[in-house]
């Protein structure tokens, strides 16, 4: 379904526009929900080795200024995975981040020890 980069916005709590151009016209870029249909028909079609779900900054933007995902966003991950039944292996949290998937996945009790373990 079809939204708007200030619906987005308002969402995920960015105080900045967020609005993404495409590269040849220089229009806005169409933005939609995320839907579990079309998700499942790629994978299915495709057969992937690993998932990764990028933008998860759209579900909480402050998760650009943390390390790791917020518990929101880690609660989105694992209901994610859960209704689909895959595993998601990495997700992108912002421009040229990536965080890896934790070992006992993304829970956030596995988030934050895994977390805390990293920072000691």
């Amino acid at each position: 379904m079809e939204t708007t980069w200030e619906t987005i916005k308002r969402e995920c709590g960015a105080g900045i526009d967020l609005t993404e151009l495409t590269t040849v016209t220089g229009r806005p870029r169409r933005v939609a929900r995320f839907h579990e249909e079309v998700v499942l028909r790629a994978v299915r079609a495709n057969r992937p080795d690993l998932v990764v779900l990028n933008h998860v900054d759209y579900f909480d933007y402050a998760i650009h200024d943390e390390p790791d995902l917020t518990p929101g966003v880690a609660r989105r991950v694992s209901g994610i995975e859960s209704r689909l039944g895959l595993k998601i292996d990495h997700v992108g949290s912002g421009p040229g981040r990536i965080i890896d998937r934790p070992a006992g996945g993304w829970h956030i009790e596995v988030v934050e020890r895994e977390s805390k373990r990293a920072a000691a």
